[in-house]
């Protein structure tokens, strides 16, 4: 008797936490939604993954988004198809994004937002692909004209900047 009581309370706690679990990825989704749908923020890059596949801790690399703009700066490390002889390294661009796409994928505690866009940068085009999780996490996939893909994760946050 006291296995089943014992065995029972065990089974009532563990849904008990599963459904605070579950309100707790339902109400950081919301949060993150609602950053995105604000069209002001910043995204801080701390990994980049160049096509070779192999991870490298970076640091002052970001995108930001401010409305109708989005600039940023991320480190290059993959091969390129062209390069110009002078010209910053990395992938530069601030500019007017162009066909902007925000999606919601998954359902109950398993969603996500699909954000991409286009954007013109100074020697080539971009396009720019992010999974934003619901606890602010971000992989962001780019691919361009001119270089190799290559693909990064970040964290979201909130731009306080009020233009």
């Amino acid at each position: 008797m006291k296995l089943f009581l014992l065995t029972l309370s065990l089974f009532i706690y563990l849904i008990g936490n599963s459904q605070t679990d579950k309100t707790r990825i339902l109400t950081e989704f919301r949060h993150t939604q609602e950053i995105v749908e604000s069209g002001k923020f910043r995204i801080d890059i701390h990994i980049a993954t160049p096509l070779n596949g192999m991870n490298i801790a970076v640091d002052s690399a970001w995108i930001a988004i401010d409305g109708e703009k989005a600039c940023g700066y991320l480190p290059y490390y993959s091969s390129g198809y062209s390069f110009p002889r002078l010209g910053a390294k990395g992938i530069n661009f601030d500019n007017m994004p162009f066909n902007k796409s925000l999606k919601i994928k998954g359902r109950n505690d398993k969603k996500s937002l699909k954000y991409s866009f286009g954007i013109v940068g100074k020697n080539d085009i971009y396009r720019i692909q992010m999974d934003i999780q619901y606890d602010g996490r971000c992989y962001i996939y780019i691919t361009s004209n001119n270089h190799s893909p290559i693909s990064y994760v970040g964290d979201i946050i909130k731009s306080d900047r009020s233009d």
